[in-house]
């Protein structure tokens, strides 16, 4: 995960506790002067981060949660390939089946460092489902005994992208000295403007239809031009369509399939807007 994401990431954190210590910049109030109690003194106003705003004037305020999709120019396909097979690692707490290692009695002396020539069954697979040499990249670590093969389709489908998959898993299917441990995809767009309008269009008219909804209720409606804020809580939703966000990165979430459903070849993103509406 990069270094920016993790700020991210440890920022927010750290955001919370100062919240909970009250020691959030712009939210703390301002010590009054000691001075005599006769002298007049001006109220201390208290500005909040964000939402909702110091302003005294008639207002509601909403959270406007938008979303937007559109079909992938590209897909990255990424599986990665081990020397280990990956029904030897065992659970190591019952409670997060996630949590794996080999058990004690496995042979390390017999685990070996994957090559280039132990993925040849693999990269023949996928010149065979019509990709050539320049799609195919190919990850190795000296002495490692996991390596990756990326595979980069244009204008994907998801009849595609499980084809691809289908013949990387044919073709390990019977090998006891090469495996595939995992396979997962990322989505991209050449243009993310267009898609990021229609996320912000979409937490706009959200927001509108509760405000609007409340102002029935409250007897008023609404009147003006509307103030908007981005939402930074929102750790799901990257700043870019094409990026990973940083929760993503943190918790390894991706487009994983093998075996199961290949995801929608396209790109989505999510948006959340802090909107308060001035009232009549």
């Amino acid at each position: 995960m990069s270094d920016s994401s993790w700020g991210r990431v440890t920022g927010l954190a750290g955001f919370a506790w100062a919240t909970a210590l009250g020691l959030v910049p712009g939210a703390v109030a301002q010590t009054a002067p000691s001075v005599a109690p006769s002298t007049p003194q001006t109220p201390v106003r208290v500005a909040q981060l964000l939402y909702p705003s110091a302003d005294e004037s008639p207002s509601i305020k909403v959270m406007g949660r938008g979303e937007a999709s559109m079909a992938a120019d590209r897909a990255t396909l990424t599986f990665t390939i081990a020397t280990i097979d990956p029904n030897a690692y065992v659970s190591i707490d019952p409670e997060n089946p996630e949590m794996q290692e080999l058990p004690a009695e496995y042979d390390v002396a017999e685990i070996k460092p994957l090559t280039r020539a132990a993925l040849a069954p693999v990269l023949s697979a996928l010149k065979k489902a019509s990709l050539s040499e320049s799609d195919l990249q190919v990850e190795l670590s000296e002495g490692s005994s996991e390596g990756y093969v990326n595979v980069t389709v244009e204008k994907p489908t998801s009849d595609r992208l499980q084809a691809i998959s289908s013949a990387v898993e044919a073709a390990l299917l019977d090998s006891q000295d090469v495996y595939l441990s995992n396979t997962k995809t990322q989505f991209e767009v050449r243009d993310c403007q267009p898609l990021e309008v229609k996320a912000y269009e979409s937490a706009i008219a959200n927001a509108r239809r509760s405000a609007t909804t409340l102002a029935k209720v409250l007897g008023t409606s609404l009147s003006g031009t509307p103030r908007v804020a981005e939402s930074p809580f929102d750790l799901f939703s990257p700043t870019s369509c094409n990026e990973t966000s940083p929760l993503t990165e943190l918790m390894n979430i991706g487009g994983i399939f093998g075996n199961a459903a290949p995801p929608k070849a396209e790109v989505m993103i999510k948006r959340d807007l802090f909107v308060t509406f001035p009232v009549r």
